[in-house]
């Protein structure tokens, strides 16, 4: 058995992540994610995206503060009733938005745009109460005019896990990358999907 920290995503966790980001469309998507830690796996069984968020191009917020500080005053009151809590959170990057002025295959995760990102994180776990967290950072290229005929195709890459699908109009082309944060450092960990 493997000692490897790893992120292991559900199928629902997927769905709801996938639908904020297109909701969002060329918008950050952020929400929270839930789940458990299990030795060296840290279990993502769902995604909730912060329904009162404020997003753009290039940034997020909490929105609506006192919305939030509901959410958080019940996580902390269920934590000690139940095995599966807030663990972190997840947002996106969309390619033409913070990459697109950079190498062609080159992709902001975490790690670029570093102080913008973990500020905000790490604000969010002193709110949540983590000592650590789990980030999983999707970055986006969004194809107009596409072709892709409807369906999901899933691949490796690297640490991280790439999903393309489509509608017949527009092509998605997603890379989820996974973070363990804690308030004074971060490291890359492999996420893919739950039994894979």
């Amino acid at each position: 058995m493997s000692l490897e920290e790893v992120v292991e995503i559900s199928d629902p966790c997927w769905d709801t992540i996938k639908s904020n980001l297109i909701e969002k469309r060329k918008n950050e998507a952020m929400g929270d994610l839930k789940g458990r830690k299990v030795g060296s796996r840290y279990l993502v069984v769902s995604a909730q995206p912060w329904a009162t968020g404020q997003t753009a191009k290039t940034w997020t917020s909490y929105g609506n503060e006192t919305a939030r500080r509901r959410i958080i005053d019940m996580n902390k009151a269920e934590r000690e009733h139940s095995v599966i809590e807030i663990i972190g959170n997840y947002h996106t990057h969309v390619y033409e938005n913070t990459c697109g002025q950079k190498e062609k295959d080159e992709r902001c995760y975490i790690g670029v745009g570093e102080n913008e990102d973990t500020g905000l994180l790490r604000t969010v776990m002193n709110d949540y109460g983590l000592e650590e967290s789990v980030q999983i950072v999707a970055t986006v290229k969004i194809k107009e005019d596409s072709k892709r005929k409807p369906g999901e195709r899933n691949s490796s890459y690297r640490k991280k896990w790439r999903i393309t699908f489509g509608d017949g109009k527009t092509a998605y082309d997603v890379i989820l990358a996974a973070y363990i944060l804690t308030q004074k450092s971060w490291k890359e960990i492999k996420i893919k999907r739950e039994g894979e």
